[in-house]
């Protein structure tokens, strides 16, 4: 979902808010930890299905043509809930980073 909040012309300015949704096997994949895996600095960890993680960004878009446009944006993502609880995170992850990106669209 994005929210225009500039438009003029060729250029576009929006908002991006967005929530992540992982099931069961997602979670346990990327943030879980099997009693195998545990240690002295890791706990065994077994996250259900949940959102894990909540983003807010700014996107540019420039037109060239009907058809073609270069875009740009900037994201802030944080952890939630049980992937932001996960020992993986805890000992060796980040609760949160910044996403960038430029891109060239096409439309058909």
């Amino acid at each position: 979902m994005r929210s225009g909040i500039y438009r003029q012309n060729e250029v576009t300015i929006a908002v991006q808010p967005a929530a992540n949704w992982a099931n069961r096997r997602y979670m346990q994949s990327f943030f879980g930890v099997m009693p195998s895996q545990a240690g002295p600095s890791m706990t065994a960890y077994a996250p259900d299905a949940a959102f894990k993680d909540v983003r807010g960004g700014i996107v540019g878009e420039y037109n060239l043509t009907q058809q073609w446009a270069l875009a740009t944006s900037l994201q802030y993502v944080r952890k939630v809930g049980a992937a932001l609880h996960s020992p993986i995170v805890a000992t060796r992850g980040s609760y949160a980073r910044l996403n960038s990106g430029v891109f060239a669209l096409y439309t058909f």
